[in-house]
């Protein structure tokens, strides 16, 4: 997890650092990108090992819009006839209400 420290390379898997561009500033991305940034792959693993849970509340509203985008492609690309309707303003904010919904449901 964060912040412990890590096993040298002979005891851990072979992971290794990709280097990305770090996303904008102060946007939904770039708080996720700062979560996630001093994890490792071992760290993920670990974490599912344990079932830690983690509370992605602050990146719900990134969750929806990419929920959102991604059904808007599908559309775009199965349906397009419905895609036009979707895509105004009204559809998306249907499609997020949707969404939202579907996203308070808990099992």
């Amino acid at each position: 997890m964060p912040g412990r420290k890590r096993k040298n390379l002979e005891n851990s898997s072979n992971w290794r650092v990709v280097a990305v561009a770090e996303p904008k500033p102060l946007t939904p991305d770039w708080m996720l990108y700062q979560f996630l940034k001093s994890w490792t792959p071992d760290d993920i693993k670990l974490a599912i090992k344990k079932n830690v849970k983690i509370d992605f509340t602050p990146f719900k509203e990134q969750v929806i819009s990419k929920t959102v985008e991604k059904i808007l492609e599908w559309f775009q690309t199965y349906r397009p006839d419905l895609y036009q309707v979707l895509a105004c303003e009204d559809g998306i904010r249907w499609l997020r209400m949707n969404v939202e919904n579907a996203l308070r449901i808990r099992k």
